[in-house]
C-alpha cells in the first residue's frame, strides 16, 4: 500500500468544507483537476471510496467520514507546528519562566496570566 500525503488529507478537508472541488482549487491555488487527480490518487492509495457525488457537491461516505475524524486532529497539529515554527522564526519567545512570591495573591497571578495567554497563545 502506497502512503498518503497531509496535503491530500488537507484538500479532501477543504473540498468538504467549501462543498465543491472548483472552490477548493481556488481557495489552495492548484487547478480543480489537481485537486480531483489528488483525491483521487488518495481514494486509490487507500482502497476506499471517501466522496459519493450528491448532485453538484461531492459529500463524504461514512468511511470519508470516518477517516477524516481521525486525520483531523493531526492537521490541525501539523498547521500548529507551522505556526510555531513562523514565531520561532520571527524571534519569538516560547517559553516563559516565573518565579513568584507564596505571599502574592493567587487569584491575581492567574488573571495576569490568562491575559498573558490571550495576547501570547504561542509561549
Amino acid at each position: 500500500m502506497h502512503k498518503t500525503t497531509l496535503e491530500q488529507w488537507a484538500l479532501l478537508e477543504k473540498v468538504v468544507e467549501l462543498g465543491s472541488f472548483a472552490r477548493a482549487a481556488e481557495e489552495t491555488n492548484r487547478s480543480q483537476s489537481s485537486v480531483s487527480y489528488n483525491l483521487a490518487l488518495l481514494q486509490e492509495r487507500l482502497g476506499v471510496a471517501l466522496l459519493a457525488p450528491s448532485g453538484r457537491r461531492a459529500v463524504l461516505t461514512p468511511a470519508g467520514e470516518l477517516l477524516l475524524n481521525q486525520v483531523k486532529p493531526l492537521l490541525q497539529a501539523f498547521a500548529y507546528v507551522e505556526t510555531h515554527a513562523a514565531t520561532l522564526r520571527n524571534g519569538a519567545r516560547t517559553r516563559l519562566d516565573l518565579v513568584v512570591d507564596s505571599i502574592f495573591p493567587r487569584q491575581r497571578l492567574f488573571a495576569i496570566l490568562r491575559q498573558f495567554q490571550q495576547r501570547y497563545p504561542q509561549t
